[in-house]
C-alpha cells in the first residue's frame, strides 16, 4: 500500500521509467497503477496475461517449477 502511494506521488511529477514499471508489476500485479500500465505498455499486458494463463494450468505450473529447480 505504501509502495503504491509512493509511486502515485512520483508518477504525478514525471512518467515512470521502464524499471519502475516492472518493479511495480512485480511488487503488486493487481494494483491500480499496473492496471493503468497495461493500457499503455503492451509488454506488461502480455506478461500479465501469460502469468494468469500459466497459473491456471497446473500441469504447466509443475513443469516450470521442475525447470526452475534444474537450474539450481
Amino acid at each position: 500500500m505504501i509502495t503504491n502511494c509512493y509511486y502515485l506521488l512520483v508518477n504525478q511529477k514525471r512518467k515512470m521509467d521502464s524499471l519502475e514499471r516492472w518493479l511495480e508489476f512485480l511488487i503488486e500485479p493487481e494494483s491500480n497503477t499496473v492496471r493503468q500500465l497495461e493500457l499503455s505498455d503492451e509488454a506488461i499486458e502480455q506478461t500479465k496475461t501469460e502469468l494468469y494463463r500459466l497459473s491456471m494450468n497446473s500441469k504447466e505450473r509443475e513443469m516450470l517449477l521442475y525447470k526452475g529447480k534444474s537450474y539450481i
